[in-house]
């Protein structure tokens, strides 16, 4: 995670993997040790997470529970963990990836324009195309780290 982290930093990959749909929608979160429920508004959604924005500074690599009210369905749970973080005047935006494998039904809804089908470019998460971009970030580290200490270019 560390090496991904850096290679991102470095403008050499990009981490993000997955289509992005924006979807403005106000919601309740909790965390770990934490008593009450906060304010947030979700910004975006994806197969892998949410972006949200909240009044108050999240912890770092936390699990969340988000609970989202919808008129028409009701009440839906979502579990995610904190992943970045940046303060935006006075509140934070967040970045949250989904605990579970399979996406959330109702995110699968939003990406699919509203129904419950998979959207087209597939809702499925690509495990064999992550263990590819791992496998080409060690292929650069390595890289680096051998024309560092000279052997390499």
């Amino acid at each position: 995670e560390d090496v991904l982290q850096e290679l991102a930093e470095r403008g050499i990959i990009n981490r993000r993997r997955d289509q992005r749909l924006e979807w403005k929608q106000p919601a309740k979160m909790a965390w770990e040790l934490q008593r009450d429920e906060i304010d947030i508004d979700i910004e975006d959604c994806s197969v892998g997470g949410l972006k949200i924005t909240s009044p108050k500074a999240i912890p770092d690599n936390i699990r969340l529970r988000i609970r989202i009210h919808m008129d028409d369905e009701g009440e839906a749970i979502l579990s995610a963990r904190s992943v970045w973080q940046s303060q935006q005047d006075d509140c934070f935006q967040a970045g949250l990836a989904f605990t579970t494998r399979e996406v959330p039904p109702i995110v699968t809804r939003m990406l699919a324009g509203g129904t419950a089908e998979e959207p087209a470019w597939s809702a499925a998460r690509q495990p064999a195309m992550r263990r590819s971009v791992l496998v080409a970030a060690v292929i650069v580290v390595l890289g680096l780290a051998l024309r560092q200490i000279g052997v390499w270019g």
